[in-house]
């Protein structure tokens, strides 16, 4: 109340209790007492339904998408046909069956499809606040991706389809792992919103502890949030995680030499410090030359020497990896910091598995028989 916030996200999906049976009765007695809208938040369809009939007032329900919901039945299927009738107001997230759209030119493609499939049903464009989704910053798989820059090129793209169209966007997802760091997880989220709002976004969800108004952030702060968001500047993004480290009382000391440590330590440490020494050349290993692209692969060459490749990963670089993502875990360490530090692990993985193959006599036309074949699977989207 005392934030001034006029809408509050409602969402429950539980395997403790009956979401469908528990949802409406939170709903019914929360509208006693609260003043503003609700935004009724389940991936339950029967619990939203069960919910916006109780729902004193035209609700906001989150969410409607492209994606499928049963074979053949999109969420705009299933959810707009039983909720019509309230006239809610749909967030609708632009995702379809090859999951949440990465690129503005994606989020465009499927807000114009969303727009049209509602229409089916009776749904305006005034009904209608599309998601434009929002990733964690540095979580990029590809090369040159910036998702953050996607998501603010897309806003404006996406009003233009209909001027009642509205936008959102869940801008938590963008800090997310930077629980332990909560000044650089305001810096941040203030200085997005800004830009989105320069470019019309017209709502967030979001905590609003996270959030300032972006004037009243230090200069030099602010200018490194920039630098992270437009030009997705990890350099910038590992500053100013040390300066929300300082804000917390904690010293900061960044390593700039590995020298004094045993060669085991130094390689392990790199791969926790993110470390990376951009080199390319070859060098010659037994009877294979071996092309790197980090000078961590000069380290891992001579510690073959010393220590059995298998025993070498599972003692020492597993015990690193394992270290970084207990502190993930624990919110210490960031994703991109996370996503730095394996990318220096691929370098030390790529020497140790060239070297295993041909220390095995296996060629790499050879022709191998494998002792079967394991399928691994991940959660959906």
């Amino acid at each position: 109340r005392d934030l001034g916030i006029t809408i509050i996200d409602v969402c429950m999906d539980s395997n403790i209790v009956e979401t469908e049976r528990v949802l409406p009765d939170v709903i019914y007695r929360m509208t006693a007492d609260f003043q503003g809208v609700m935004c009724i938040d389940s991936f339950a369809v029967d619990a939203l339904e069960a919910s916006i009939d109780i729902y004193p007032g035209r609700p906001i329900v989150n969410s409607i998408a492209l994606e499928e919901f049963a074979p053949g039945i999109s969420k705009i299927d299933a959810i707009v046909p039983i909720t019509q009738h309230h006239n809610p107001v749909y967030i609708a997230l632009v995702t379809d069956g090859d999951g949440p759209a990465l690129t503005a030119d994606k989020k465009y493609e499927l807000s114009l499809k969303i727009v049209e499939e509602c229409a089916k049903y009776g749904v305006t464009p005034d009904q209608l606040m599309i998601d434009i989704n929002g990733f964690p910053i540095g979580s990029e798989s590809e090369e040159g991706m910036n998702f953050t820059l996607e998501s603010l090129n897309s806003i404006e793209r996406i009003k233009s389809i209909h001027p009642d169209i509205m936008t959102s966007i869940g801008v938590g997802n963008l800090t997310n792992g930077l629980a332990k760091k909560p000044y650089m997880r305001k810096a941040l989220t203030s200085v997005f919103l800004d830009e989105a709002r320069k470019r019309g976004l017209d709502a967030a969800i979001l905590n609003p502890n996270h959030y300032v108004p972006a004037e009243s952030l230090d200069k030099y702060d602010y200018d490194l949030c920039l630098k992270v968001i437009f030009e997705r500047d990890l350099d910038a993004f590992a500053e100013l995680e040390d300066i929300a480290e300082r804000k917390k009382g904690n010293i900061v000391v960044r390593k700039t030499s590995y020298d004094d440590l045993p060669l085991e330590d130094q390689i392990c440490e790199k791969i926790k410090d993110g470390f990376k020494e951009r080199d390319t050349g070859t060098f010659v290993k037994g009877d294979f030359t071996y092309e790197y692209k980090d000078k961590i692969a000069l380290s891992m060459a001579t510690i073959v020497d010393n220590h059995k490749p298998l025993v070498f990963i599972n003692d020492y670089l597993m015990v690193a990896m394992k270290a970084l993502g207990d502190g993930f875990g624990r919110g210490e360490v960031s994703l991109p910091h996370l996503l730095k530090a394996a990318d220096v692990m691929k370098h030390c993985m790529g020497f140790i598995e060239t070297y295993m193959r041909n220390e095995s006599g296996v060629k790499a036309t050879d022709v191998i028989e494998y002792k079967g074949t394991i399928v691994l699977g991940t959660v959906y989207q």
